[in-house]
């Protein structure tokens, strides 16, 4: 006689093999997956062409601040089309990515990760950038531009109220949504089903560091939150996890903060004079991860039950 599974040990089971064939429990028999090389070239161009309207439209109506905010909020709606687009078009279900955990999130631990990750991308942004800037400045002071036309608050101190709703919006509503369907929910199934699991993690967390202006700190959040999905089965704690990072950056840089000038970097000069900041972030990240390991914090020992 053979031993009866437990209805919990069998959706363990389940949901294992659910992440280990990642694309054969689908509802649909008729789907065709669209392969990673079509979802990139069709998200690039609608880039170029989102890119060419805001030359043409938004630049021409708004001032900079606005356009910059307008811009980042209609490209991703735009972005998130083109996905809707890829997953009618191959009949995908949203709930395939989106499961709803059994379990509440847990906020706390979650933040304390998140916290981890923000201290450990700015430890990474001087691994990167400090060593570079002493043999191309002029290529390192452009990416510091960059980042400081990307969050206007950091040059004038001022930003208005519309700007600021209109950029918690983009950070913390639409890219995390986007981003954890895009890059842990279609590129990191697709490559699982093509090369091992290990493989697909550093491939979709190395696109998703190129696309950021910290590659590295960005290829390790990637990383963490690939881990954090494959552990739990639904996207929507790495959603969660991702827009509560992003919600700590809004927080830092539209009310204003002292963090602001403490955490800036505009210039080469800044970035070489102030290495020692930068060491003690790598410390303080490696002790954290280390605290984080011994204690029952880790995320990665998640188990959720997926409805």
């Amino acid at each position: 006689m053979d031993p009866v599974s437990s209805p919990q040990v069998n959706s363990q089971d389940t949901m294992r093999d659910k992440l280990d064939k990642p694309l054969e429990n689908l509802s649909s028999s008729t789907v065709v997956f669209p392969t990673a090389r079509k979802v990139i070239v069709i998200l690039f161009l609608v880039g170029v062409c989102f890119g060419v309207f805001h030359e043409i439209v938004i630049s021409k109506l708004f001032n900079a601040e606005y356009s910059f905010a307008f811009e980042m909020v209609l490209g991703d709606l735009a972005y998130i089309v083109a996905l809707a687009f890829l997953f009618h078009n191959s009949n995908i279900s949203y709930s395939y990515f989106l499961n709803v955990p059994t379990k509440p999130l847990p906020v706390k631990l979650m933040f304390n990760w998140t916290l981890f990750l923000m201290c450990l991308s700015y430890a990474a942004y001087y691994v990167l950038w400090l060593p570079i800037s002493y043999v191309v400045p002029d290529f390192v002071q452009s990416i510091l531009s960059l980042t400081v036309d990307i969050f206007p608050s950091f040059e004038s101190g001022e930003v208005s109220v519309l700007a600021s709703v209109v950029m918690f919006i983009v950070l913390v509503i639409t890219a995390p949504l986007f981003e954890e369907l895009l890059f842990r929910g279609l590129l990191l199934r697709r490559w699982m089903t093509k090369y091992s699991r290990t493989k697909a993690i550093l491939l979709s967390s190395a696109l998703f560091g190129i696309l950021h202006v910290d590659p590295l700190g960005a290829f390790f959040f990637a990383v963490a939150m690939c881990l954090m999905y494959l552990h739990t089965g639904s996207l929507w704690v790495t959603v969660a996890c991702h827009a509560l990072n992003n919600f700590v950056v809004w927080l830092i840089v539209y009310t204003d903060t002292f963090l602001i000038e403490f955490l800036t970097l505009p210039s080469v000069d800044t970035i070489q004079a102030n290495w020692h900041r930068g060491l003690t972030f790598v410390l303080l990240s490696a002790a954290w991860y280390l605290s984080i390991k011994r204690s029952s914090h880790d995320p990665m020992k998640l188990r959720y039950q997926i409805q």
